[in-house]
């Protein structure tokens, strides 16, 4: 698997939408307006999906730990604080992660107001903050990596 792929950042969205897509079914198995049998089925749905994240998570450390077995110069830490997506090998790296995070950090200035006033008025329904919050993490992955990918093409 080349770093590329493992250093991209599908991965955490793809965590972010997992856990997102469980806590709303979670929440879904609880609601008292829903008949039980609708319940049970969300409910029953959740092991599945917890069973997949694991196996999700496992392959991607299995992968990294191959990948870092073959190229022992360029390791992937699988716990670390800094994104893996950031790439600051040289000089010019740096720049073009620095360039992508300001755009990221323009994102979330206009996005987060609006993310209020969305949840201001939509209060009352129970799965719009966590859904806020899954399209706000998809619009940060998504210009990120777009800015890297416009930067590898050229």
């Amino acid at each position: 698997m080349s770093e590329k792929v493992l250093r991209s950042p599908i991965w955490s969205l793809v965590f972010v939408w997992s856990a997102g897509i469980i806590y709303i079914l979670m929440s879904l198995g609880r609601n008292a307006n829903l008949s039980e049998k609708i319940q049970s089925v969300f409910m029953g749905i959740l092991p599945i999906l917890a069973i997949l994240v694991l196996l999700f998570i496992a392959l991607w450390a299995g992968m990294i730990s191959n990948y870092n077995q073959k190229n022992p110069k360029r390791k992937i830490s699988l716990f670390t604080v800094v994104p893996l997506e950031f790439r600051d090998e040289d000089e010019g790296m740096q720049w073009l992660t620095n360039k992508a995070c300001r755009k990221v950090y323009m994102f979330f200035w206009s996005a987060l107001p609006l993310s209020y006033v969305f949840l201001f008025f939509l209060s009352d329904v129970p799965y719009v903050p966590i859904a806020v919050i899954m399209f706000l993490a998809t619009g940060q992955f998504l210009i990120y990596w777009s800015e890297i990918r416009k930067a590898d093409r050229e």
